[in-house]
């Protein structure tokens, strides 16, 4: 595999008597994107917000995250932010918000009086603006239309020869041709991971076989 950016081991996070991540152990590839699959509640979001920082001061955590590069930065989650902060103070920069589709004239708007898909747009434009060497994003084309998601995926796969990509998302054909690896987490264990083709071609666990051909299976 190559260089790992992030090298997660033993990651363990817990909400009073819910646990949401049990001992999950996972390297990101340095400039590559991996995406993060995995059934709603097996802990996807949990994790990319461990990495990000944000997880909510009540949660407990174990485990340790070595990282090639600072990992703090600009991070895109899975509800845009609202408020009266103007699109411009947000971005930062016209020609991030250009590069996501949205027309200069946004950035004298509010974040409160923009739609969801321009929020997600917006909160993409941030990224790019700050460039962080590792990129979070909790399902960023959600909702979006085929274009803006094509427009999305191809500033992701353009960006990997620079940034370290992690990508949640809920749309399988997406992570088959938007990443280079996959890790499919379920019950907040890593099930399996590996580079994208053979994870969805010939993938080695009979839970991640029936996960992504859609049938229903015990996670355990």
């Amino acid at each position: 595999m190559d260089e790992a950016a992030a090298r997660i081991r033993g990651l363990r996070v817990g909400f009073g008597t819910v646990r949401a991540l049990s001992g999950v152990d996972l390297d990101l590839a340095r400039h590559r994107i991996t995406a993060l699959i995995g059934p709603s509640g097996a802990g996807k979001s949990t994790l990319l917000r461990s990495l990000a920082g944000a997880l909510p001061e009540h949660a407990t955590t174990d485990g340790e995250v070595h990282t090639t590069d600072p990992i703090r930065g600009p991070w895109v989650s899975q509800l845009p932010q609202t408020g009266a902060l103007r699109v411009g103070a947000f971005v930062g920069d016209d020609a991030a918000l250009e590069a996501v589709g949205l027309p200069r004239g946004t950035r004298h708007a509010r974040m409160r009086d923009l739609t969801v898909p321009e929020r997600q747009l917006a909160a993409v434009a941030r990224l790019v603006a700050a460039a962080p060497p590792l990129w979070l994003l909790d399902q960023p084309t959600s909702a979006l239309d085929a274009e803006g998601t094509a427009r999305v995926e191809e500033i992701l796969w353009d960006a990997r020869g620079k940034h370290t990509v992690l990508l949640v998302t809920h749309h399988l054909p997406q992570a088959r041709r938007a990443s280079d690896r996959t890790c499919l987490l379920m019950a907040g264990r890593v099930v399996e991971v590996a580079d994208t083709a053979k994870l969805f071609v010939t993938p080695k666990d009979r839970r991640t076989a029936a996960f992504v051909e859609g049938r229903l299976i015990d996670a355990g």
